[in-house]
């Protein structure tokens, strides 16, 4: 059996721990997103994430490459839920591009 390097190891488990995004409770957030390459972008994005229950508004961010998102009170936006957004957007501008969630950060 081949052993990995320890070094490898802890860059898999650094990895994997900056996958994990938390989920959205109700209040604001500056989510951003690698991907996005023109306005239609982000605007394929806030519809998509409007049109979710979960979410109060979705604005346009351009300052941070991202979206701002006020999820409803007594609601839990999750990431699933986040990420399958994305996918759908990614697939109405149909650039050949995907979106990622890389960043949320809770505003108020």
């Amino acid at each position: 059996m081949k052993m990995l390097p320890l070094a490898v190891f802890l860059w898999a488990a650094g990895a994997a721990a900056a996958e994990r995004l938390p989920d959205m409770t109700p209040g604001r957030y500056e989510v951003r997103i690698e991907g996005l390459l023109c306005r239609t972008c982000t605007r394929a994005i806030v519809e998509e994430l409007t049109a979710l229950k979960e979410v109060q508004t979705a604005v346009q961010n351009f300052d941070h490459e991202g979206v701002l998102i006020t999820v409803r009170p007594g609601l839990t936006l999750t990431v699933y839920k986040l990420r399958n957004a994305l996918d759908r957007a990614a697939r109405r501008v149909n650039l050949g591009t995907r979106f990622k969630a890389v960043g949320i950060k809770y505003l108020v």
